[in-house]
């Protein structure tokens, strides 16, 4: 994984279609139809992780990837319905730096 860590209040509408990397804590979940939703925080802002069931299946030790969890992620930073938010290519670009709790994770 590359790319030199950015705040996530630097991740804003101009932000859109570029790639950047961010570490957070992971403080709300949430599920849709193809995916799951990570709601990441790092003290200066808050951003959604979005990650599609195709790139979820690949994020290594996936199962820490949960509330309270820490992670970096290198993504490209996509806008849906107005909300900025983390899309990346693999789940390899998501890296759970300490894992969170095991209560409710995602089952696939």
């Amino acid at each position: 994984m590359s790319g030199n860590l950015v705040p996530i209040s630097a991740v804003t509408g101009e932000s859109v279609g570029q790639t950047v990397t961010v570490r957070g804590k992971v403080v709300d979940t949430s599920s849709f139809s193809v995916g799951f939703k990570f709601l990441l925080d790092d003290g200066t802002g808050r951003v959604w992780l979005t990650l599609f069931d195709n790139t979820y299946k690949f994020v290594p030790n996936r199962a820490g990837l949960n509330l309270g969890a820490e992670v970096r992620v290198t993504a490209e930073v996509a806008e849906f319905q107005g909300v900025q938010e983390l899309q990346p290519d693999s789940g390899r670009d998501v890296q759970i730096v300490a894992p969170g709790s095991s209560a409710g994770v995602p089952v696939t």
